[in-house]
């Protein structure tokens, strides 16, 4: 059975724990990272089907994330 991967990136913990275990229990696969930037390398690596952001990080922003996704040639 396939299992989607979701990508997290949020930098409050116990935001981003609770999305994790709300997705877990729909057999979701989840991924999380803390920023903008940790976020970005993942996707590279894990390829997830869907990219959950938060608008408001430290360093880069959910908007400056989605811009680097949305710009990729990936």
């Amino acid at each position: 059975m396939f299992n989607p991967v979701v990508l997290i990136a949020e930098d409050d913990t116990d935001t981003r724990e609770t999305l994790r275990q709300l997705l877990h229990v729909e057999e979701f696969e989840v991924i999380g990272a803390e920023d903008s930037i940790l976020a970005y390398s993942t996707l590279a690596a894990t390829r997830p089907d869907i990219v959950v952001v938060d608008v408001m990080m430290p360093k880069v922003d959910g908007i400056g994330l989605i811009c680097w996704i949305k710009n990729s040639e990936e």
